[in-house]
């Protein structure tokens, strides 16, 4: 058989070429992640929030992967077998560059044999990702985004009674009473995803979501997923998620202005001042906890106003630097961390003398990828998001393409201060919409490679 061998329905997963087996079955289970993701709940569990959200995705992309190889299966013939370095893009292949060193890292690591979750829940969101993409080339990307209204109505219920005191938490007594006072706190307006910075950055990429489907004409349900996210980042209080969607409508604006009559400057000027002005407003439920974080950095405080977030990112720099190829191993950032955190208190390189002796995360993912994977492995992650941001090309804007660009510079800043990448609530939903963002970018201009 002679020219181009056909593409087997398998390596849609990593190059999004047209194919019909896996699609039906894509846009059913991606749809049913963005349905189910942000509200399932183990009431009884010690991780009642994160951990079921986390085996969901683990769940979901094994699927995936199951559908694309039986349909691969169903179809093969020696001819039919093409997987090959020249026969993905360069996005495909950045990807397999982090899958690659991911398992480097793990197996350098002490224990590699606890670092296989990481690995597990990073090939998972690559997974959501190039499905997503997949379906989002040959099938409407508002058809399956549309349906994020209901677990963005259902957190905004959830929260709204939080916050009103009628139903505090989907939890068992005993589960409640075990949290820490800190745990009740962050619960107390946490909806469905279990912390207020997880469902701050929920409702992020919810508005970014809701714009998009008005963009493409889903106008009612674009609008009422746009207004329930507002009102749910008002009432978190979130100040690093409010000032992310801040930039990404600011973004959104900017990309998509068309010039037309009179002053096109004085026309930008007043978008951009118009976005300042709602973020500054949109902090007001906040100002509170900026004062007090005024009178800390005053006072020379800095590790107490971030939270002793600055301790953190030291001792995440100390561990990357110390490990600067492979890093302590994915996933491992809890288990190295107090021995790098007395390292810390015992050389006084610190903003402060306390510095914590227990983090879970480092609240910053580049600094977090830095210590458990090393330089390579932050290099490559940013070879990813760089190819993936030139794929959208920003001149000529798409709907899909003001998508992508407008949540992943809205998710970089919530990443110098959080952890979207951890945590499989926000980092599902970004995966699955990112891919569905760029399939849809691509098949609006035609651009396939």
């Amino acid at each position: 058989m002679k020219g181009k061998m056909p593409q087997p329905a398998i390596m849609e997963l990593v190059d999004g070429r047209a194919g019909k087996c896996p699609h039906k079955s894509f846009g059913i289970l991606l749809g049913l992640t963005l349905v189910v993701l942000p509200i399932i709940v183990d009431p009884g569990a010690w991780d009642s929030f994160r951990f079921p959200k986390t085996l969901w995705v683990r769940a979901i992309a094994i699927s995936i992967v199951c559908v694309a190889g039986l349909c691969w299966i169903s179809s093969f013939s020696r001819e039919q077998f093409h997987l090959s370095w020249r026969a993905l893009d360069s996005l495909g292949r950045s990807s397999l560059l982090v899958g690659i060193w991911l398992l480097v890292a793990a197996l350098a690591s002490p224990d590699p044999w606890g670092a296989r979750w990481a690995v597990a829940n990073a090939y998972a969101g690559l997974v959501l990702f190039f499905a997503a993409r997949t379906y989002g080339r040959v099938n409407s990307a508002p058809g399956i985004l549309q349906w994020m209204v209901v677990p963005v109505l259902l957190n905004l219920l959830a929260l709204v009674s939080q916050r009103t005191g009628t139903w505090f938490v989907v939890l068992t007594e005993e589960t409640w009473q075990r949290a820490d006072p800190v745990d009740q706190r962050l619960l107390s307006a946490a909806g469905l995803m279990g912390n207020r910075n997880d469902l701050g950055m929920y409702f992020v990429l919810a508005l970014a979501t809701g714009l998009f489907l008005i963009s493409r004409a889903k106008k009612r349900t674009g609008g009422i997923t746009v207004a329930a996210a507002a009102v749910g980042l008002l009432l978190t209080t979130t100040i690093t998620a409010i000032i992310a969607a801040g930039v990404l409508v600011l973004l959104w604006l900017l990309m998509s202005y068309r010039p037309v009559r009179g002053n096109a400057k004085q026309r930008l000027m007043g978008i951009a001042a118009a976005t300042v002005l709602a973020i500054f407003l949109a902090l007001i439920p906040a100002w509170p906890r900026l004062a007090n974080y005024h009178s800390f950095v005053q006072s020379g405080q800095m590790d107490t106003a971030t939270g002793g977030r600055l301790g953190v990112s030291s001792t995440a720099l100390m561990m990357g630097a110390e490990n600067p190829v492979t890093g302590v191993g994915p996933g491992r950032f809890e288990e190295e961390y107090l021995e790098f955190a007395l390292k810390q208190r015992l050389s006084g390189q610190t903003t402060e003398p306390r510095v914590p002796l227990y983090f879970d995360m480092v609240h910053n993912d580049f600094l977090e990828i830095f210590a458990e994977t090393g330089t390579i492995g932050l290099l490559t992650s940013l070879l990813f998001v760089g190819i993936y941001c030139s794929r959208l090309r920003p001149v000529g804007a798409t709907a899909g393409s003001l998508l992508g660009l407008s949540q992943l510079a809205a998710m970089v800043i919530c990443a110098l201060l959080l952890f979207p990448l951890q945590i499989a609530g926000t980092y599902g939903i970004l995966a699955i919409t990112s891919g569905l963002a760029l399939g849809d970018h691509e098949a609006s201009t035609g651009h396939h490679r």
